[in-house]
Order: C-alpha cells, then structure tokens, then sequence
C-alpha cells in the first residue's frame, strides 16, 4: 500500500474522501412485504408451511436493490466488490464491504451514527444467521439501503476538523512516535487496532444496537459501527485493497472522528496521548 499525503496546509488533512463519484438515481428505501400466507382448501385441514431456505425480507431486499440500480451501476458495484473478494470465494466479509461502500461514496454526506446503524440493520436483513459473509446480492442489497438513507435527506455527516501542519509533516512530533508504537512492522494501522486505540481513549463504546448510538452527530462517543464507517471512509483514499492504513490517512480518521464527536483535533490527540501503549 502506497502513502497519500492528507493536506499541505494548516487545516490538514481535513478533506473527506474523494474516490471517484458513482451515479444516484432516486430510489426509495427498500420496504419488505409482508409474509405471504397460503390460505388451506375448504374444509381441509391446512399442512405445515415448509420452511423457507431463505426469509421473505432477504428476498425482497435482494429484488428491490436488483431494481434501484441501473445497469451500468451494477456493473460498477460488482466490479468494486470483485476487486475486495481477493480469495475469489464469492463473499466478503462486513469490514469489506464498508470498504467497496465508501470507495463508491455510498456513506459519504451521511451522518457517521445514522449510515452505521442503517449498515448493521441491513446486514442482519441479509445475513440473518451472523455469518458475516456477504454475497454480491446482499452487498448490493446493502449498498442501496444506505444510499436510500442518504438520498432520503437525513442528518449530514459532520465535517473533518482541521489538522494542524505540525502532526503531518513532522516524523518527530511525539503523536508520530505514538503511532509507530501502535503501528505494524510497516508502519500501518488496521481497523481493528484504530477501534481499540479509540476505545481506550475513551472516544468509542461497545454498545451496538442502542438508541444513543442512532442519533445523529454529537454523542461524544463512536459506536463499533460508527468507527467502522469513519476508518473506511479514511481508508478509500488510500490504494490499494488491503486492511490498514498509512499514518497520514490515520490522521483522516482521527479528523472525521473528531468532527463527528463535536471535539478539535488537539482535544483528540490529548485523549490518544493519555492512553497506555
């Protein structure tokens, strides 16, 4: 994985992702029909319904994303999930998918805590037994709920706070150092070690699934979801198809982290530096 360089200014690197635009046609949020129920013969007494290989509202929310994409969007979002499945197996996992949904900039312009709740509750629409892998019709399935949710003019998603120069271009500063020390052999950061850095600093909670964490920008924590849509929207400005991340595109998430937790970057970087390595 290459180095992008976040800013060259003194509110840097503040700028939102910006991997190549995809086209929104309108398309409502998907609404799952109701079971249908098999009325017995007169006079008959009714058999058991054989049970379903797969549920009504995963059938409906594959038929209605099929429907809410053009075909050269298809396209596109195959592509993008082709380029993520790297086993080749035909599934991906959920970290992936956030991944191909923010390269595409589905979760852009989306309140952080609003397009995390959204992605954890079409997630389990389409993998109801928790598997936690994807296939190409429950991403798209997925995708469009989220962009439905964007196009139905919710919350926006609250903007970067701005880098000061001294955190990006100095190897020297001590916010640096601490990065090395949490950092890989190569000098890269994974989401799951960015959630847990956040955790113990206090700025995420592990609390999936409640009210709080489906309100919009301002809640002074980030949810597991909400941390995976920051990281992921950080990572689609960086090449490459792998899971970490450079410090520069480290120091992105940190910025729309600090953004949507209503806080500036120094009160973030003071929260980080008080933490145990």
């Amino acid at each position: 994985d290459g180095d992008d360089d976040d800013g060259d200014g003194d509110a840097e690197p503040a700028a939102e992702p910006e991997p190549a635009a995809e086209p929104e046609p309108d398309a409502g949020e998907p609404e799952p029909e109701p079971d249908a129920v098999e009325k017995a013969e007169p006079e008959a007494a009714a058999a058991p319904e054989p049970e379903a290989s797969e549920k009504p509202e995963q059938a409906e929310a594959a038929r209605t994303s099929a429907a809410s994409l053009t075909e050269g969007e298809r396209a596109v979002w195959a592509q993008e999930f082709k380029s993520r499945d790297e086993s080749e197996s035909g599934v991906v996992d959920v970290e992936r998918v956030s991944f191909a949904l923010a390269k595409l900039r589905v979760l852009e312009d989306v309140d952080v805590a609003l397009a995390a709740a959204e992605l954890e509750a079409s997630v389990k629409i389409v993998d109801p037994s928790g598997s936690g892998a994807l296939d190409l019709d429950a991403f798209i399935a997925v995708g469009c709920a989220v962009r439905a949710l964007k196009q139905s003019g919710c919350a926006p998603s609250a903007k970067p706070v701005p880098v000061q120069r001294e955190y990006v271009f100095d190897d020297a500063h001590p916010f640096a150092a601490k990065f090395r020390s949490l950092a890989d052999a190569n000098g890269e950061m994974d989401g799951d070690s960015y959630r847990e850095l956040l955790e113990r600093a206090g700025l995420s909670r592990d609390d999936e699934g409640s009210e709080a964490s489906q309100q919009p920008s301002g809640s002074r924590r980030l949810t597991r979801a909400g941390v995976r849509v920051v990281f992921a929207r950080a990572k689609a400005r960086h090449p490459g198809h792998g899971r970490r991340v450079p410090y520069r595109i480290f120091l992105g998430a940190l910025s729309l982290s600090a953004g949507h937790l209503g806080m500036s970057f120094a009160e973030v970087v003071e929260r980080i530096m008080a933490t145990e390595p």
